[in-house]
């Protein structure tokens, strides 16, 4: 991952999504830059 770019587990279990966003502090601004499933991701639990 890039300088402010940050990733968020949603949800639990099978039902789990990662969220990819960039966060700009300055402005307290979210930019969601992609939505996986949790397995899609490699993410694991």
């Amino acid at each position: 991952m890039q300088g402010g770019e940050r990733k968020l587990v949603i949800g639990h279990a099978a039902r789990s999504y990662v969220a990819l966003y960039h966060y700009i502090e300055a402005r307290d601004t979210a930019f969601v830059l992609a939505v996986r499933s949790q397995l899609e991701s490699g993410v694991k639990r």
